[in-house]
């Protein structure tokens, strides 16, 4: 089984997907861009002995939401691919039927680590694959961090280091609830439909431009935090 990162911590994209180079990581990437889905920019207090631990990454415990796309159908679908490693676009909104930020691509920093000087905020030039295949029987992972972002911008004061002053995010508790997943396959395919490396068990990537057609849409409760592991079935 192929295992994707989709990291929503506020020090990474979509597992190993673009972002700063502070922000590319795991998961990544994770992710590449702007998050999958907008947020507001918050401003953090400016005066008082708590200023700068507004910025400061709420306490993670590091475990993940797995979420598994499987096709239990007799044909093979396709997928989108987003950031640098490339993962399928997710759709993602809580109990008020709001969407959640899912970072996969370019990103602000993290707010920590401009706090300690490293302002890097440049995004890795890559180009996501051009499409995942999954054949039947075929199970892909993604990995979903267990804390959301806030995107917040810091002050000189608390980020004094050269253009380190400016957006950042932080990574917030996600609160309990219901919360709705989203994903579109693909039936029909023209172009580069095949795999490069092909994994009938877990999933590849297409080994060139495709057009993708007959879009399927799956949306499935996840009822967090009882619930961190979830399928997305396809073709039943």
């Amino acid at each position: 089984m192929r295992r994707l990162g989709m990291m929503l911590a506020a020090s990474a994209c979509l597992a190993m997907a673009c972002g700063s180079e502070k922000t590319t990581s795991t998961e990544g990437e994770p992710t590449g861009g702007e998050p999958t889905s907008g947020t507001s920019t918050d401003a953090a207090p400016t005066t008082g002995a708590l200023m700068c631990e507004a910025y400061l990454d709420d306490e993670d415990d590091g475990e993940l939401v797995v979420i598994t796309l499987a096709n239990n159908g007799a044909a093979p679908l396709w997928f989108e691919a987003v950031g640098c490693v490339g993962v399928p676009p997710l759709q993602i909104t809580n109990s008020q039927g709001e969407s959640v930020p899912v970072l996969t691509g370019c990103a602000p920093p993290d707010c920590q680590s401009v706090m300690e000087g490293d302002c890097v905020r440049e995004c890795d030039p890559c180009s996501p694959p051009p499409g995942l295949r999954l054949d039947p029987g075929a199970r892909l992972e993604v990995w979903w961090s267990q804390q959301d972002v806030e995107f917040l911008d810091i002050t000189a004061e608390c980020a004094p280091g050269p253009g380190c002053a400016g957006e950042c995010i932080r990574g917030v508790r996600r609160p309990p609830g219901i919360y709705e997943i989203t994903v579109t396959a693909y039936k029909e395919c023209a172009g580069a439909c095949e795999c490069a490396e092909p994994d009938p068990e877990m999933g590849c990537y297409v080994s060139g431009a495709i057009e993708a057609d007959q879009p399927v849409t799956v949306t499935v409760p996840l009822d967090y935090p009882a619930v961190t592991e979830i399928e997305v079935p396809f073709g039943e």
